[in-house]
């Protein structure tokens, strides 16, 4: 809502001098905690999240569907009786928010530089979070996750079977979703959190295709002197009888042109399914036995 897939970071280091500024592959299990958001009581701790930013654009393009005219019958719904499909998505966003929840989210990432291309394959990231608790727990092969009243354990294949690694002074409100923050106007997570974010404040075309269902498309264009690139998010939106976000389906892509020598064409795409299920469950998660401590 996820690790960006330990296989396709390292996959990817081998390629990415030739991409503008990517950010670099996360080297440390430390670095997932010090990228985590800042609890404004608690420690600092900057962002681990690769963010569904759009950057500074504005409210959304809202688009409903066509109706046919029908004669007048008594007195018409005026505009403030008829709810928008942004108004219908934010209630359901605002919903699905500050109540515990489970999570499935499935990935596939590609990135090419150049003639280069690195493609994960897919996999699959489950877990559950409590906001009210700071905790829960994030599993996928060979990386999991535990954050217990916002203190963060992390697993991964390259380190000792079973053992944790914990920032003995970082406190988190929030899961780390990704190792890898993927640079850009728009970028690409499978936080659920960061997604909302996104369908709140994103110039964004929505579009209500069902009940219960909507379609979003959204634009950006970076163009500064490293490089230009312009970057699309288009997905849909499941929303559940209880009236909360159930399923969402992306793909998330950019395409841009260096202008550092030699210059190169570049491009990033992710695709994810979320499904979102168990609002309000406990999130109970156990706390490590075989920890190292980082200072």
């Amino acid at each position: 809502m996820f690790n960006l897939d330990e296989r396709l970071t390292n996959g990817l280091h081998g390629i990415v001098d030739g991409e503008p500024d990517s950010t670099p592959p996360t080297e440390k299990l430390l670095e997932l905690g010090r990228r985590g958001r800042r609890r404004r009581s608690g420690v600092a701790v900057s962002a681990t999240l690769a963010v569904l930013a759009l950057g500074a654009i504005g409210t959304a393009t809202l688009v409903q569907p066509s109706t046919p005219t029908r004669p007048a019958v008594g007195a018409e719904a005026t505009a403030s009786q008829v709810a928008s499909p942004q108004v219908e998505l934010v209630s359901a966003v605002t919903a699905s928010e500050n109540i515990s929840y489970r999570i499935k989210a499935s990935i596939t990432a590609r990135k090419t530089a150049g003639k280069f291309e690195v493609a994960g394959r897919p996999y699959t990231t489950e877990g559950a979070f409590d906001p009210a608790t700071d905790t829960g727990y994030l599993r996928s092969e060979g990386h999991e996750e535990r954050l217990i009243d916002g203190v963060r354990f992390v697993r991964s294949p390259g380190g000792t079977d079973g053992q944790f690694v914990q920032d003995g002074s970082a406190r988190f409100d929030r899961l780390a979703y990704d190792a890898q923050v993927l640079d850009g106007a728009l970028s690409g997570s499978a936080d659920p959190e960061s997604l909302f974010d996104v369908l709140r404040q994103a110039d964004a075309k929505i579009t209500k295709t069902g009940a219960g269902t909507y379609h979003f498309v959204a634009a950006s264009r970076d163009d500064d002197a490293i490089q230009s690139s312009t970057t699309t998010f288009v997905g849909d939106i499941t929303v559940g009888a209880d009236q909360r976000v159930a399923t969402v389906t992306y793909e998330w892509a950019t395409r841009g042109r260096t202008k550092r020598a030699p210059q190169s064409d570049f491009a990033k795409n992710i695709r994810v399914t979320l499904e979102l299920s168990d609002y309000g469950a406990p999130v109970k998660v156990e706390r490590p036995t075989n920890v190292v401590v980082l200072k």
